[in-house]
């Protein structure tokens, strides 16, 4: 009877221990605290998904990781599965990032119907997994909000203007136009170029400034081209002064800016194009 006693207090105690244990116990909270964006470009960016883990326990807390699924115009694009183990300490805070890289080609073959869109849906949802004491708690986070949705402006080229002829050479300047289908227009900065016409090479170089592009519509840019005497001289003066249309091809890479920052934007383009006198 005595060892029967002595058993019956025991998981007594063990079932006031447990039954205390749940009051005690404080849940941690976890919350999707801020989204950045970063290194946007026309190819791809990431999104930085900044979770705040915040421990109200006297005791740290540890955690085996976490994962994760986003969802983009309501179709899962990733899912992971991070076994990282980490810990929060008593009374204390962590920042867990969790930074995801997107291509915008991966976006576009997936979801056929984003082509047109100025911004795109998301949606973040997971689960952190508590070790420990903790262990069989559930902490859920979720976030939304909405993407730009960048696109490669298309360039094209229309007319070649020879705005000055003389003996120290030729001043010409390419019409250049842009078409911006993104819903946020830009400024073009430097411009590195390759100009051939007719297959023959032109001119290259570098210039600044070029002007501003705005959102959703078309623009043009004047590229203005100075070429010497000798640059002028045989096949090549003869496209400029008989020819009334040539081929021209354009190639290099501009760098515009963007309300994401500064974007790299390459260009290799060919088209016939009337010469003006």
């Amino acid at each position: 009877m005595r060892k029967v006693g002595l058993f019956l207090i025991s998981l007594y105690t063990v079932f006031l221990c447990c039954a205390g244990l749940e009051n005690i116990i404080k849940p941690p909270n976890v919350k999707v605290e801020n989204v950045s964006l970063k290194d946007v470009s026309f190819q791809d960016m990431t999104l930085d998904f900044n979770l705040l883990v915040v421990n109200p326990n006297a005791f740290g807390a540890s955690f085996n990781g976490f994962d994760y699924e986003l969802f983009i115009e309501d179709n899962q694009f990733l899912a992971g599965d991070n076994q990282q183990g980490f810990q929060v300490a008593a009374n204390g805070s962590s920042d867990l990032k969790i930074p995801l890289s997107l291509k915008f080609s991966e976006i576009q073959d997936m979801i056929r119907a984003v082509a047109d869109k100025d911004s795109l849906s998301y949606r973040l949802s997971g689960h952190l997994r508590p070790a420990g004491i903790l262990t069989g708690f559930e902490f859920p986070f979720r976030t939304s909000g909405r993407l730009p949705n960048v696109r490669l402006p298309k360039i094209s080229l229309s007319k070649l203007q020879i705005s000055k002829l003389d003996f120290s050479g030729v001043q010409l300047e390419l019409a250049i136009g842009v078409d911006n289908p993104n819903g946020f227009g830009f400024d073009v900065g430097q411009f590195s170029y390759q100009i051939d016409l007719a297959g023959q090479k032109l001119a290259s170089g570098q210039t600044e400034q070029l002007g501003s592009i705005q959102n959703n519509g078309r623009g043009e840019l004047i590229l203005p081209i100075s070429i010497g005497f000798a640059q002028a001289a045989g096949s090549l003066r003869s496209v400029l002064m008989q020819e009334n249309r040539a081929t021209v091809n354009l190639q290099g890479s501009a760098g515009i800016k963007t309300p994401f920052g500064q974007m790299k934007l390459p260009f290799n383009v060919s088209d016939p194009v009337n010469i003006l006198r």
